[in-house]
């Protein structure tokens, strides 16, 4: 649950498939020399454009409309780096990446860094969440849910929904560091299905139960489930879509 790789809303491009995705190369970004810094200046442009939460000029946007303004400031970071990002894919064309490869990587590394390091994003992923593209990686990632299993886990969402609220409330999660963030995150998961023990009994068997592995895969559904629900969208980001 780690990585932020919400593709297809800085970029430009479709969100590549859920599965049988073809994977980017496997090198790590620091051999492209200036990646990192190319990353941070763009993370940082877009976020000084965006205004702070619950300001007067954080409008309520539609899905469609979050979209569009996200690839305006990322268009427009861009455009105030435009030396460094072409010669960023220069020198990642001479490292062997392809230019479209080159494209989706920084434009996802800038998407994670925004989400990770710049708390004003937050109203803007929220809005993001509510979009069709979202809806539709939502939906593929639960074809195997069915209703239900739906019917257990939802109820256990929407706790983790309001213990979120209720934590931000306290101390804004987007202040809070990677690691906080995901021991917050898991934790209200797990603890919100142990004392929704009974009702998963009715569908799980003890032995599931009991099986770490499966656990996981319950997490990951509950988490996905909270992603739907409005509001949640401040708190969570789903998983990469590889993972």
């Amino acid at each position: 649950m780690k990585q932020l790789l919400f593709l297809g809303l800085l970029c430009g491009c479709t969100l590549p498939g859920v599965a049988n995705a073809a994977p980017l190369p496997v090198a790590p970004v620091d051999t492209v020399s200036g990646h990192a810094h190319l990353v941070r200046k763009l993370m940082q442009s877009m976020c000084a454009s965006l205004p702070g939460r619950g300001s007067s000029s954080d409008q309520k946007r539609t899905g469609a409309e979050a979209t569009q303004y996200a690839r305006q400031l990322y268009a427009a970071a861009v455009n105030q780096n435009s030396a460094a990002y072409h010669a960023l894919l220069d020198t990642s064309d001479k490292a062997g990446i392809k230019h479209e490869e080159a494209v989706k990587r920084v434009a996802q590394d800038v998407q994670a860094s925004l989400w990770r390091k710049c708390p004003n994003s937050a109203t803007l992923f929220s809005q993001f969440a509510q979009t069709e593209q979202m809806k539709q990686f939502l939906a593929a990632r639960l074809l195997d849910t069915g209703a239900a299993e739906r019917l257990v886990l939802l109820p256990v969402a929407t706790k983790v929904c309001k213990g979120l609220a209720d934590a931000d409330k306290e101390s804004a999660i987007s202040k809070r560091t990677v690691n906080q963030q995901d021991v917050l995150v898991e934790g209200l998961i797990r603890k919100n299905l142990a004392a929704s023990r009974p009702q998963l009994e009715t569908f799980y068997s003890k032995a599931q139960l009991a099986n770490q592995e499966y656990i996981r895969e319950i997490l990951v559904k509950v988490m996905l489930l909270a992603i739907g629900q409005d509001g949640c969208g401040y708190f969570l980001m789903p998983p990469a879509i590889d993972e």
